[in-house]
């Protein structure tokens, strides 16, 4: 009894819980510089991982080792989508929590799916919504920005018991190069290689990769000439990676490669500031997937949650996703945010069926 009257006192004093305490960002000052107060009216798109059952997490987790294990019974046995975000879903009482928290702060396009949900807000209703101040980052290497929190936040103790993290809000991403006509490639001359040359598939370099090496050393055989069965592919595209159908074709020549090409675009793209990340992707995808139709999903910022929340509404949902971006440990700002980060990646790579 006497927790319970701490708590209600607690309650009454409008008591905040202090969001991914467990551990902290990585130092901004090793990509990032702060450069000033973001202002007041700056939109943030922002995406809520609602807490789960225990028992629902452990679930996922025994039904993805068992679909994945040849010598389960189960193996190859995957969930349909519905059965999968009807493990997933929250309760209502905590979505609705969440939901009548944003909706009081002046929150905006307040959208739910799964145990994600997704909300605009501007800087100054995150700052009060969230008691934190946001600041404008720069990369020191990119002509990239961000809006983060630049100090610790947190959430009234009602809507914090059932959050587990706010993506979005807190983690500054590492990035790459990213122009793939003005980045260097390595230097294949100090490591006793011919230079690559345009339009010869690595001919002139044997100690580059290729679509055929890869395909001899897996045993793949010829690409497919069509596609069976609903069998789709998609590739996933973060931080302003974008592709150019120049070079796709320029690739698929070189490589006597045909049927080369993105066959649905979700999210922008900006052929102009076409990337070395996005053009690898897309071109060994189509190499090795032949007529298998490939979508690419673009998100300019690095936010997996958003991402796995978008796929999630889809439908149909490519069946394969590629996805050849991560974030080291020292990026990680607390548990909450990998555990939740870790359900979501399980659902939409793994676990989905025609």
């Amino acid at each position: 009894m006497l927790h319970v009257a701490v708590l209600i006192v607690s309650c009454s004093l409008g008591a905040r819980v202090a969001m991914e305490r467990e551990t902290v960002p990585a130092p901004p000052s090793l990509f990032w510089s702060k450069v000033a107060r973001s202002p007041a009216s700056q939109t943030l798109s922002l995406t809520f991982a609602l807490k789960l059952p225990a028992a629902s997490a452990e679930q996922l987790n025994r039904a993805f080792h068992a679909v994945s294990n040849p010598r389960n019974p189960s193996y190859g046995a995957y969930w349909s989508q519905a059965d999968v975000l009807a493990l997933l879903a929250p309760s209502p009482a905590s979505v609705n929590t969440v939901a009548t928290f944003l909706a009081a702060r002046g929150a905006t396009s307040i959208d739910v799916v799964g145990n994600l949900i997704s909300v605009t807000m501007t800087v100054a209703q995150a700052e009060a919504a969230f008691a934190t101040t946001i600041s404008k980052f720069e990369h020191r290497a990119r002509r990239a920005s961000v809006h983060r929190a630049s100090r610790a936040y947190s959430l009234p103790l009602e809507v914090g018991v059932v959050v587990a993290t706010i993506d979005g809000l807190l983690l500054l991403p590492r990035l790459r190069g990213t122009q793939a006509h003005a980045d260097a490639e390595p230097n294949a001359s100090s490591l006793g290689m011919t230079p690559w040359l345009p339009g010869t598939c690595g001919g002139a370099c044997p100690g580059w990769l290729t679509p055929a090496i890869i395909s001899k050393r897996y045993n793949l055989g010829a690409a497919p000439l069509t596609a069976h069965n609903g069998t789709s592919l998609a590739v996933a595209e973060f931080l302003f990676n974008y592709w150019d159908e120049g070079d796709i074709d320029s690739f698929a020549k070189a490589c006597s490669l045909s049927g080369m090409g993105v066959l649905k675009q979700i999210g922008h793209n900006s052929p102009a500031e076409a990337s070395i990340e996005a053009m690898l992707d897309i071109e060994y995808a189509n190499a090795l997937g032949g007529a298998i139709p490939l979508t690419d999903v673009a998100l300019s910022s690095y936010q997996l949650l958003e991402w796995a929340k978008l796929l999630l509404a889809l439908d149909p949902v490519p069946l394969v996703h590629s996805v050849s971006y991560g974030s080291d440990e020292a990026q990680q700002s607390s548990a909450g945010f990998m555990v939740s980060f870790y359900l979501p990646l399980h659902f939409t790579r793994f676990m989905l069926t025609v």
